[in-house]
């Protein structure tokens, strides 16, 4: 007996072939269709009857698809990450800022959570602290700090921060009025770094000895503080004109081992500094320098929701990719399963995604926001997520289901 056609399902892709023709709605009443004869019409690793979602009957009676992404586009949202890779990561593939916070995924240190946006009182009111603080930096200097003569009028927070550190630096060769002058560009919100380069605060970085013994004293005062602290000098620039055969010595000072393990390959202690501003320095795996320059690394991350499915929803970096395509995740995103038993090991699969992201090529627009990387030694390839700035969201064996 003849299969009637409304059942044929020529790429068992599960959408049948009349459905693919004929097309189906979405919640809009778009009619979309898709290729019959292959099973993920896009290419993107997604087949057509996943993208086009669970079918759906409103109280209306109007039936369609609740899309998941658009079966005829490898980038539904036109972002810069493709379906496949928002599906891994649990964002919206049809909303380019899944999280409506207005900083787009591909930029957002958690596209699943709203970033708070402080109120222009806020705002107004650290930068009056900040400022205080870096005159009070200028004005007690050491004496200042924790055990220091002058500790109790200063205050344990004050004396922690960047901004006072940038005061005390500047104490022994600026006047008064010049440190008055640069609090008074913070009040002005006139960025910090501005304010102190005008005020000729920045040069004095460029004494990287000094800077290394003046860190010593406040890391050892205050050792919860260092990475604050850190990041504080790098956000202001501080930092930025201290010469690179000093850098990595203070960067070692706030994060003890950072040095040694990220410093190699033609990476130097001005591109640890880049990460800092654009990531977390401290939680960084690995990282490599392409040949064109750019910058890419790998940081540990953390883990989102475990969803229905079993698969990490909302999670980034190292911690999202053991989870879902090293220990657990679907067969066809599993290393060890795609690309053989070598790749149960965590250490190898952290230097395939490390060679990917310095050997692959380029992928996605805009920003070239992923890699694509053949594993020596098998046909199948690995994809690696990037975010603009260059930190690697997430990577997984690539399957084209064709």
């Amino acid at each position: 007996m003849d299969v009637p056609f409304t059942f044929v399902n020529t790429d068992t892709d599960g959408l049948p072939d009349i459905v693919e023709v004929k097309g189906f709605l979405d919640p809009f009443g778009n009619t979309r269709t898709s290729d019959p004869t292959i099973a993920d019409t896009d290419g993107d690793g997604l087949t057509d009857d996943y993208e086009a979602g669970d079918k759906i009957t409103d109280k209306n009676g109007h039936t369609f698809r609740k899309m998941r992404s658009d079966p005829l586009k490898v980038d539904s949202d036109d972002d810069g990450w493709d379906d496949a890779i928002e599906d891994d990561l649990g964002t919206n593939p049809l909303n380019a800022d899944s999280d409506n916070d207005g900083i787009p995924d591909a930029e957002d240190d958690d596209p699943l959570v709203p970033v708070y946006k402080p109120s222009a009182f806020e705002i107004a009111i650290q930068l009056a602290r900040e400022a205080h603080w870096t005159t009070l930096g200028f004005t007690y200097g050491e004496a200042g700090i924790k055990d220091g003569s002058y500790s109790s009028s200063v205050g344990d927070e004050a004396a922690s921060s960047a901004t006072y550190f940038v005061g005390w630096m500047g104490s022994s060769v600026l006047v008064f009025g010049d440190i008055r002058d640069v609090g008074e560009s913070v009040v002005q919100k006139d960025p910090l770094g501005t304010g102190l380069n005008l005020a000729g605060f920045i040069p004095l970085f460029g004494d990287g000895e000094k800077v290394g013994k003046n860190s010593v004293k406040v890391v050892i005062k205050y050792p919860a503080k260092a990475v604050e602290l850190f990041k504080g000098l790098v956000k202001y620039g501080t930092l930025d004109v201290v010469p690179e055969a000093h850098l990595p010595g203070i960067i070692d000072i706030y994060l003890p081992g950072i040095k040694d393990k990220l410093i190699k390959n033609g990476v130097t202690g001005k591109d640890l500094l880049y990460i800092t501003k654009k990531g977390k320095l401290e939680e960084a795996l690995g990282v490599i320098k392409r040949s064109d320059g750019k910058i890419i690394w790998l940081e540990n991350g953390k883990l989102g929701k475990v969803a229905s499915n079993g698969k990490d929803r909302g999670g980034l970096g190292w911690q999202h990719i053991l989870f879902n395509h090293v220990y657990h995740g679907k067969t066809a995103e599993h290393f060890a399963t795609v690309l053989g038993s070598r790749y149960s090991s965590e250490e190898e699969v952290f230097q395939l995604i490390m060679d990917g992201a310095k050997y692959g090529t380029d992928g996605g627009s805009p920003g070239n926001l992923y890699r694509i990387y053949n594993v020596p030694g098998t046909t199948k390839e690995i994809r690696i997520a990037l975010k603009d700035d260059g930190s690697i969201i997430t990577a997984y064996p690539v399957i084209k289901n064709q």
